[in-house]
């Protein structure tokens, strides 16, 4: 694996499509956005964009500068999307504001 992607084998992930009907079918990363201290960087969602056969969810994460993300996504009640990221690659002495679109099919 190499940068950002799909977590290709996850549990999570194919429950997600094969019990709810919905498919994680990509991932992307914005390079480091800011650095500066952790707990200053804050996490939220974007925006969320839909169409009738997919969600495009776009959110900031705090995140090692040196990382890229594994992705999975979790179906839980029958109405909650986890977006789940796995930091991974190199290790740097700073955190930075990473912009991830998660973008979910469905049927």
């Amino acid at each position: 694996m190499k940068g950002t992607t799909i977590l290709t084998g996850s549990d999570r992930n194919a429950l997600s499509e094969y019990v709810h009907g919905y498919r994680l079918s990509n991932i992307t990363s914005s390079e480091c956005q800011s650095g500066g201290r952790s707990e200053e960087i804050k996490e939220e969602v974007l925006g969320i964009s839909q169409t009738d056969s997919s969600y495009s969810i776009s959110i900031n994460i705090r995140g090692n500068c040196a990382h890229a993300f594994l992705g999975e996504i979790e179906i839980m009640n029958d109405s909650i999307i986890n977006l789940i990221s796995h930091g991974y690659g190199g290790n740097s002495t700073c955190s930075c504001c990473f912009g991830l679109t998660y973008k979910i099919s469905f049927d």
